[in-house]
């Protein structure tokens, strides 16, 4: 976004679409998903310990949450839940289609 605003052009190798029109105007929706990764290694003091890795995607609606070195993974639906209080992952009668197609949308 830097090197377009400045004018030097984008090399060939970065990938990605720009980001500068949503600058320009907040209501511009430049990807349809929004992913997040966290990792780290917690300490014994600061909370669970051992290593924490999970990954997150994000439409504007739904989030899920995928955590790689577990069992159990996050899937809410903000619309309904707005403060997160209920995790969906399980209720497979209206959600399975949508976390089955934010998996594929987070991997490829």
């Amino acid at each position: 976004m830097i090197l377009e605003y400045m004018g030097p052009g984008i090399p060939a190798l970065m990938e990605g679409n720009s980001l500068l029109p949503a600058v320009f105007d907040p209501t511009k929706r430049i990807n349809p998903y929004v992913v997040t990764e966290f990792t780290r290694y917690e300490i014994d003091h600061d909370g669970f310990g051992g290593l924490q890795m999970m990954r997150g995607i994000f439409d504007g609606r739904y989030k899920l949450v995928v955590h790689l070195l577990e069992d159990t993974d996050e899937f809410y639906d903000q619309e309904s839940d707005p403060f997160e209080m209920e995790n969906r992952i399980g209720d497979d009668s209206c959600y399975e289609e949508k976390r089955g197609s934010m998996r594929i949308s987070s991997i490829g």
